[in-house]
């Protein structure tokens, strides 16, 4: 909680600097592989999107007036929807505390569970928020695995936890599609122009 409040209050300082995003010109649309490749939204996904510094560091490397230039370039960028929101905060979690990021990880995870409770609690109002929920859910039970890998030292209990995680994850995953397929969901998440907001922008 103590690190989403630091990246939240300077993100908002970076903000005030440039008041007017705009939208991504195309955002992503949410796929069932959770890989290498997954991306929705604009933000939502690894090296996604690939903005760089100017001057090419990599953002571990980068000065504290750099960093500031840098997340600048993401606020300039609007996110598609609440999901999308909580991954464009995590890669500016990532730019400030750089190497030692892996509680960035742990807010996002917490965030996400937070938003699939919201959107649980509003499934019954329609289909597009049980796939909002499916969407969450099925991110949040990835970021400790394959999603957001942290550059911090891992244990050997954070990396037997990793693999216990990994195998839960597919497992659940498979379960849900089962299931989704019995009961002849079409859809397990937002189609094309379906924003994942808890209340209507």
């Amino acid at each position: 909680m103590k690190t989403y409040i630091l990246f939240s209050i300077f993100s908002v300082f970076i903000f005030a600097q440039n008041p007017e995003p705009k939208s991504c010109n195309y955002p992503a649309v949410a796929t069932d592989n959770f890989g290498k490749k997954f991306r929705y939204g604009c933000f939502c996904g690894e090296n996604y999107p690939n903005i760089q510094h100017p001057s090419k560091k990599d953002y571990r490397d980068l000065n504290l007036t750099e960093k500031q230039e840098l997340i600048a370039q993401y606020n300039a960028i609007a996110p598609y929807d609440d999901i999308d929101k909580v991954c464009q905060e995590h890669d500016i979690c990532f730019i400030i505390f750089g190497k030692k990021a892996k509680s960035c990880n742990d807010t996002i995870y917490d965030e996400l569970n937070i938003l699939s409770d919201k959107f649980q609690q509003k499934e019954d109002n329609g289909k597009i928020y049980k796939q909002c929920k499916n969407l969450t859910k099925d991110m949040r039970s990835v970021f400790h695995t394959i999603f957001a890998p942290s550059d911090d030292d891992d244990t050997l209990f954070d990396i037997g936890i990793l693999m216990i995680n990994g195998a839960l994850t597919a497992f659940n995953k498979g379960f849900q599609e089962s299931l989704d397929i019995l009961t002849k969901e079409e859809e397990r998440y937002p189609p094309l122009g379906v924003k994942c907001n808890i209340t209507k922008k």
